[in-house]
């Protein structure tokens, strides 16, 4: 029983579950209801769930895992899987009420476990959404701006455009390859913050990309920091330098010390 130990292992063990529910076997779909760490995937831009138990183990498929499961232990497999996608599971309001509506339309009800959950980067934004779509103290116009917000559009885009006029970092001004970025994570924030210019950054995608994991951020008087795990060389071929200096009004500079402090900078 070997354990996985890349991500490219954890999604073929993920497709070979999900084809498994998708002919509605009953084991597969117990496996999933009775899972207390779970990956949560996009599937087909639909969320779809797998336990930790059945992903951790290299090669698998339901009538092994059934035949082994009395002696595949979680306590292996979660580090496993923690490892191999580099972020560790956590407990997520939103991905418990996708999870629930999941085990529902599948016809199954788990039982009342405290779960965590490992949101793989494409399901992020799908389990945002389907909280918005939720949310039972937002009228629907409120609900429109939230889902543009979430998607980088609507109004929370447009403002971010006026206020930056391009890249925030490099000035780029070609809008397709420009990101509408939350400085204050959408799942850490208020409706009020998430529609919050303040809350933003307009950035190009590599950029984007590097702030919205934490490989940088920005100190109170606007200057570029670096993670330790990124290095200059890297810095420089994704961002195309290695400092620079955004004009940030004490409201942004708020936002950005919830950022570095999210991710560990000094």
């Amino acid at each position: 029983m070997t354990l996985i130990t890349s991500i490219q292992q954890i999604e073929e063990n993920f497709n070979i579950l999900q084809s498994s529910i998708a002919k509605l076997d009953s084991r597969a779909i117990d496996l999933v209801r009775n899972g207390k760490s779970i990956v949560v995937a996009n599937f087909g831009d639909k969320l779809a769930f797998a336990p930790s138990r059945f992903l951790g183990y290299r090669n698998n498929d339901i009538d092994q895992h059934i035949k082994k499961r009395s002696k595949r232990d979680g306590k292996k497999t979660n580090p496993a899987i923690g490892k191999a996608l580099g972020f560790d599971k956590s407990s997520n309001e939103a991905a418990e009420s996708a999870f629930l509506l999941y085990c529902k339309s599948l016809g199954s009800t788990p039982p009342k476990n405290q779960r965590k959950y490992w949101l793989l980067p494409d399901a992020i934004e799908l389990v945002d959404l389907g909280a918005v779509a939720k949310d039972t103290t937002t009228n629907k116009t409120e609900k429109l701006q939230l889902h543009k917000a979430r998607l980088g559009q609507g109004k929370f885009r447009s403002d971010l455009e006026e206020k930056w006029n391009g890249c925030s970092v490099t000035g780029c001004t070609i809008r397709e390859v420009l990101r509408a970025s939350h400085i204050k994570p959408w799942k850490d924030c208020d409706n009020s913050e998430r529609l919050d210019a303040d809350n933003g950054l307009l950035l190009v995608a590599n950029i984007d990309a590097l702030f919205d994991t934490g490989l940088i951020s920005f100190e109170k008087n606007g200057a570029l920091v670096c993670s330790k795990a990124l290095s200059k060389a890297n810095l420089k071929l994704l961002a195309g330098c290695t400092t620079a200096k955004l004009n940030l009004n004490p409201q942004q500079a708020l936002y950005m010390q919830i950022h570095r402090k999210l991710h560990r900078f000094a």
